[in-house]
């Protein structure tokens, strides 16, 4: 192998530890574990549960009123999706099978030529490039998305307009919040839930990871189908080696299939829902509108 094969393979070894790093920071990546590690997930995962069953107690409390269930359903539900997400990367063994699986095949010896790496390394690269992306743009979103609130409330204080601070995610309030200094601890204690979009994207990247990598071993193989270069001469042991690998990648997908399916059903009908509310809201406000238009002619 040349230098610049062995530098691409390098970088293609290291995608997952690059990927994972916002699930290693709060110890959700479950391999390589600490102390640490486990107790930053506990005290993160108790915290997190807390403020998403104070979120399902105003849901529950807003009921009737559609415009503030279809506000609180859009955090309500991605808020569920990244619960479903943390406990399947945390808990879910097939996630750690996995992982070791794709482990186990990086090794620069099970490679027969440049090109395998160079095919390998080209699949990587989807799955690093839309990390670096997603990841900016989730943490960017998150943020813009916490500080608004306060942004309103310090511009209706300079404009001398009513001042009023609200939580960024709505919840349910055992006690009073007419205090601004109430509402602004309340305000600080919601500030870990901006991880929560950071790490949705990252779930999303390993994902991606585990697909793109399946994709690449079997281009791999079709390369190597292709090409023939092997030194045993005998053609039944190649093809039964590449039948044995063929059958190993189905095995992994079947496995990813299984860890992942019912998070992603559980996120394909909660959108849906979510989106069929937004449109029938949408179009009850452009009724009233009209409503409105003809009894001022009239």
């Amino acid at each position: 192998m040349d230098a610049s094969s062995e530098a691409e393979f390098e970088k293609v070894k290291c995608l997952l530890d690059r990927i994972s790093w916002p699930m290693t920071l709060l110890g959700i990546w479950p391999k390589n574990l600490t102390r640490s590690g486990q107790l930053k997930f506990t005290i993160f995962i108790t915290y997190f549960t807390i403020h998403l069953s104070m979120q399902l107690l105003d849901l529950a409390n807003v009921v009737g009123h559609l415009e503030l269930v279809v506000v609180n359903l859009t955090e309500t539900s991605f808020q569920t999706m990244a619960m479903f997400r943390i406990l399947i990367t945390r808990l879910g063994k097939t996630t750690c099978r996995l992982i070791d699986a794709i482990q186990e095949d990086l090794s620069i010896e099970k490679f027969h030529d440049p090109q395998e790496i160079r095919i390998l390394f080209n699949y990587t690269k989807i799955t690093d490039k839309f990390y670096r992306l997603g990841v900016r743009f989730a943490a960017f979103s998150a943020f813009m998305y916490y500080v608004t609130p306060l942004q309103t409330y310090f511009i209706a204080k300079m404009t001398n307009g009513t001042a009023i601070l609200v939580n960024p995610y709505r919840i349910y309030h055992f006690i009073d919040l007419s205090p601004i200094e109430r509402t602004a601890v309340v305000y600080a204690f919601q500030f870990p839930i901006m991880y929560t979009g950071v790490f949705f994207v990252a779930s999303y990247s390993v994902l991606l990871g585990f697909v793109t990598n399946f994709c690449a071993h079997l281009a791999i193989l079709n390369h190597r189908m292709t090409t023939m270069k092997d030194k045993n001469a005998d053609h039944r042991v190649v093809f039964r080696r590449h039948t044995q690998q063929h059958i190993k990648i189905l095995i992994m997908a079947q496995w990813l299939n299984d860890a992942y399916h019912v998070a992603l059903l559980y996120e394909l009908l909660t959108t849906t829902i979510l989106l069929g509310l937004i449109v029938y809201q949408f179009l009850l406000v452009i009724s009233v509108l009209k409503n409105t238009m003809s009894i001022a002619k009239w």
